[in-house]
């Protein structure tokens, strides 16, 4: 009988430490798995977010020879009005203007956003 006692818990044992391990091995599993996925992501955004920082450089970049170029074409036509026209034009001249910073401005002349409702009342 003792015999018989000592395999059943030896089978009963072996059973537990069986689902212990498919329990323990497939949180690790699981685990490992979640970590490469976040990791992965992780580098995605990093590429994500650098070009976007690259793509709105260029941009920048783009817009700022355009508005250049546009500056020196219409300094062609100016000029070109002057010498070619039969009649006396004064001088056209284009102004270089710094860009104003939104801190520098005066309130007069600060952006405020629309507003699609009325203004309160004020009660004396």
């Amino acid at each position: 009988m003792t015999g018989f006692i000592a395999l059943c818990l030896f089978l009963g044992g072996c059973v537990i430490g069986a689902i212990t391990h498919k329990l323990l091995s497939s949180r690790s599993g699981t685990a490992s798995r979640l970590s490469q996925n976040l990791d992965n992501v992780s580098q995605e955004f990093a590429d994500y977010q650098d070009k976007v920082n690259t793509h709105f450089h260029e941009t920048a970049e783009l817009v700022h020879n355009l508005t250049q170029n546009y500056a020196a074409v219409h300094q062609k036509l100016a000029q070109g009005a002057q010498e070619l026209s039969r009649s006396s034009l004064p001088p056209i001249t284009v102004k270089q203007e710094e860009p104003k910073s939104l801190e520098n401005q005066s309130t007069d002349d600060k952006i405020t956003a629309p507003r699609d409702y009325p203004e309160p009342e004020t009660q004396n």
